[in-house]
């Protein structure tokens, strides 16, 4: 039979001999009109992250020989709803030559692969049914999950990761919107690290960031960061002019030195190494404080950290002087004694350590009087010693 001489599929029986022996078949013979269904593209790929608006793509349906060509257009999914349509229905007739858009929606939908099919058809068309797979991925919305941005202190190293997630996940791209990083630190587009040493200026001083991370597909995010920049931590002796330490005498806040932070984040902690004996610093406010007992010349190593996390610290030495003052003994002329009237008079001692004078007596007391001292003899006992008496 030929196919030219039906007008619509129809079912015929066969039956063949060979050698005597015969078999039979059903067969179904479509009519032979010459069209060739033609569409295009011949795919549907969509990318979205999860909360994109739906996206749509226009397929082309002709008659390949020529001559008009009537149909159908359909959407099927396997997952995840009706979330693939053409002409914002499941199924369309179509007349060829006609563009139908079809369109993927994932409103709803949670990140992950959905796949579907659009299959057109023609009663008339030798190539009928096409099917034309379709697949939706969805990705997690892309974002920059840095919250916040260290500070940066000059002269220190700096080096911070910005974060992100969703998007593809790969091919990750970072910049700048719009601000500067502070002088001497930049930010590497391909890992978002930034890094560097920052110059030294005048701080503090507040630098806004707009900062974009693309993912490979060309999904962007934005968002606002602020990086504070200060000055590094330095150390300030702040003392009486020409100041020294004396042996003996004790400091305190009104006579002594008290080291001052400048840059950093107060509170400050201090601490201290190679102070003169008996000195020592105070850890909250840096003040020198206690009674030196050895005169000389200290390098002593001065430490400030400050409260920023991590902390930053300094640490400068200072040459530290001690001293002893001359000793001296008062008053330089003795009072004048009488044969047979008493006679007291007391000397003072000033200089030297200030503390455990020995007093002694060199040469001859006129007869009657004699030296007297108690066990321990200080430059603060009341009176002065030693006593001559008689």
């Amino acid at each position: 039979m030929n196919a030219g001489t039906v007008s619509s599929p129809t079912t015929v029986t066969v039956t063949a001999t060979y050698n005597n022996a015969s078999k039979t078949a059903q067969v179904t013979v479509s009519p032979s009109t010459g069209a060739i269904i033609s569409v295009t593209p011949s795919t549907f790929n969509t990318v979205f992250t999860v909360g994109d608006p739906a996206a749509s793509l226009g397929f082309l349906i002709a008659n390949q020989s020529g001559g008009p060509l009537t149909g159908t257009i359909s959407a099927a999914t396997n997952s995840g709803g009706s979330w693939l349509t053409v002409a914002g229905h499941v199924s369309y007739n179509w007349t060829a030559p006609e563009t139908v858009n079809a369109a993927a929606n994932p409103a709803g939908l949670a990140a992950g692969t959905y796949t579907g099919s659009i299959t057109v058809t023609s009663a008339g068309a030798g190539n009928s049914p096409i099917v034309i797979p379709a697949q939706m991925v969805i990705y997690l919305q892309l974002q920059i999950t840095t919250s916040s941005l260290p500070t940066a202190f000059s002269g220190q190293p700096y080096t911070f990761q910005l974060q992100g997630t969703g998007g593809t996940g790969t091919g990750y791209g970072w910049s700048l919107q719009s601000g500067i990083l502070p002088l001497g630190l930049t930010l590497d587009s391909g890992t978002g690290v930034i890094n560097g040493t920052p110059a030294t200026f005048n701080g503090p001083v507040t630098f806004p960031l707009n900062i974009v991370l693309q993912d490979s597909l060309g999904h962007s995010t934005i968002k606002s960061l602020f990086m504070l920049y200060e000055q590094s931590l330095s150390i300030l002796p702040i003392s009486p002019s020409n100041f020294q330490f004396v042996v003996g005498s004790p400091y305190t806040s009104g006579n002594s030195i008290t080291f001052q932070a400048v840059g950093g984040n107060p509170p400050y902690t201090w601490s201290a190494a190679g102070l003169p004996t008996g000195l020592s610093i105070s850890s909250t406010t840096g003040l020198v404080s206690g009674t030196p007992t050895q005169p000389g010349n200290f390098n002593a190593s001065i430490t400030v950290r400050d409260s920023s996390s991590p902390n930053i610290s300094a640490t400068q030495t200072f040459t530290i002087s001690v001293i002893v003052t001359q000793l001296t003994i008062s008053p330089a002329v003795l009072l004048s004694g009488t044969v047979g009237v008493a006679y007291d008079q007391y000397l003072n001692a000033a200089g030297g350590s200030q503390s455990n004078y020995t007093w002694s007596v060199q040469g001859s007391l006129p007869m009657g009087l004699a030296s007297r001292k108690p066990p321990t003899c200080t430059s603060t006992y009341p009176s002065g010693e030693p006593i001559f008496r008689g």
